[in-house]
């Protein structure tokens, strides 16, 4: 079994994406399938499990992101921008 992270950068990126997928009705296994990834994938990221959270690249993010920003509430964008500073805070 994956070990979870208590990274907590870790912990909000897992928060925030599974969010943002919330926020469009999309199951794991569709936005997988969007992203080209696995649905274990997506399952292990937004469980925060170590290996898979400290490894999304940053394009799937952004993939992520682009699939799902126009049905995210006002809270999940605020949630992702505040993970972007706190990913990249230069």
């Amino acid at each position: 079994m994956a070990s979870k992270s208590n990274d907590k950068l870790h912990i909000q990126k897992a928060r925030v994406l599974r969010l943002l997928r919330r926020d469009n009705a999309l199951t794991q296994e569709d936005l997988a399938r969007e992203l080209n990834i696995s649905r274990e994938t997506v399952v292990a990221v937004e469980n925060c499990h170590s290996g898979a959270i400290s490894a999304i690249p940053a394009d799937i993010m952004s993939e992520w992101w682009k699939r799902c920003r126009d049905s995210a509430s006002d809270d999940s964008r605020s949630e992702f921008s505040k993970l972007i500073v706190n990913l990249y805070p230069d």
